[in-house]
């Protein structure tokens, strides 16, 4: 996938809650284009993607200062929009340290297609599953032959690693609503006994975000804001090295962690995307751009906000030339 890169020097001071409006690029129209951006103003560094909106209308996309502060007059305003793919699976080639890369495409058992070349593919939960538009769906119920929970897994050999001896990223692109209570959406920690990572959404809109080594449970503080019912990308990164852990929201570093290493970080069960084995209930969101690299080297090797940006911006999978192998 490509974007299109839309530079305006802002003529005014654009407050918050005001906007500022550029014209399509030539032969571009709103259907050219998914809902991934990407935003900096006066060379500033990426704008969080909670922080502003872009409508794409008919005439013109207009960008919507919510930032809290006023953009000023003079400014550059780089804005990035991501095309609708228009590149063949069979031309993607992925790093051979990914464990899985999921698009959003079902096979033709409306299982979730692997496209990485590495990975098999997700497996759907009593019954057929469905997709809409660009994603895969998680849908909510209780999990059973009647349904109407369906939720997806990935088998133990693609979703486990042991950060004492190897080092991971896992990137999540989803969309849903911050939920009535705290639910546990993405994970491989399937009992609050067992090691593994996890994610939760939680009533506020939060993102809650887990890794258990033996019996040690490392908290990340919570992201606000990540549930709201529009695209958002999450990004995990353990590094077997220092032993920390790192969070971003659309690109955006927002915590740097010491892990405490107490064990392995091994799971006994797969890694399920919308349930959460002790509740046996499934939650909904909709699913896109779901990556694992699990590597033997150090994150400090590898330029990893480079990385991060590369999967948000294109939702492609690392390659070669990001992970070296």
């Amino acid at each position: 996938m490509t974007g299109a890169t839309i530079d305006k020097k802002l003529t005014s001071d654009v407050a918050n809650a005001g906007t500022y409006f550029v014209s399509y690029p030539s032969g571009d129209t709103p259907a050219s284009y998914m809902t991934t951006t990407y935003l900096e103003v006066g060379g500033g560094g990426q704008i969080a993607r909670a922080n502003y909106s872009v409508s794409l209308n008919s005439d013109k996309i207009v960008v919507t200062n919510n930032t809290g502060s006023t953009w000023p007059a003079g400014a550059i305003a780089r804005l990035i929009l991501t095309y609708k793919d228009t590149q063949s699976e069979s031309s993607i080639i992925a790093s051979r340290y990914c464990r899985y890369w999921y698009p959003w495409l079902l096979d033709s058992s409306a299982n979730v297609r692997d496209v990485s070349g590495y990975a098999a593919a997700v497996v759907g939960s009593a019954g057929t599953q469905t997709s809409s538009g660009q994603y895969f769906t998680s849908i909510a119920g209780a999990v059973s032959a009647a349904g109407p929970g369906r939720y997806y897994e990935v088998g133990m050999n693609q979703a486990n690693f042991d950060l004492n001896s190897y080092s991971a990223i896992i990137h999540l692109g989803f969309k849903k609503s911050a939920p009535g209570s705290t639910e546990n959406i993405f994970g491989n920690q399937q009992n609050s006994s067992m090691p593994g990572y996890l994610v939760a959404a939680t009533n506020t809109g939060a993102a809650a975000c887990y890794i258990k080594s033996g019996s040690t449970q490392n908290t990340f503080t919570q992201i606000s804001g990540v549930f709201n019912g529009m695209d958002r990308q999450l990004t995990l990164v353990f590094d077997r090295q220092s032993g920390n852990g790192y969070t971003y929201l659309d690109g955006v570093l927002q915590e740097t962690k010491a892990l405490t290493l107490a064990g392995s970080t091994e799971s006994t069960a797969p890694c399920r995307f919308g349930y959460y084995s002790p509740v046996a209930t499934a939650r909904a969101a909709d699913w896109f751009n779901c990556h694992m690299y699990v590597m033997p080297k150090a994150i400090s090797d590898i330029n990893i906000q480079n990385c991060v940006d590369y999967m948000v911006l294109s939702r492609m999978p690392l390659n070669s030339s990001h992970l070296g192998g």
